[in-house]
């Protein structure tokens, strides 16, 4: 389906989303592969799997 709508959208709009893309794509990576999430959410420093950073 994505590979679908990437040929129909115009590149002018493509343009203009591509910032918010790239930055939802390092959230994910920072907070759900390396727990940061977990980290704000409960000030505390964690690891990914929730051990506590030494």
């Amino acid at each position: 389906m994505k590979k679908i709508l990437k040929k129909f959208i115009p590149a002018f709009i493509k343009k203009k989303l591509e910032p918010y893309i790239k930055q939802w794509q390092n959230f994910k990576i920072l907070a759900l592969e390396y727990g940061q999430w977990r980290t704000i959410k409960n000030w505390e420093c964690v690891y990914k799997k929730g051990e506590p950073i030494p």
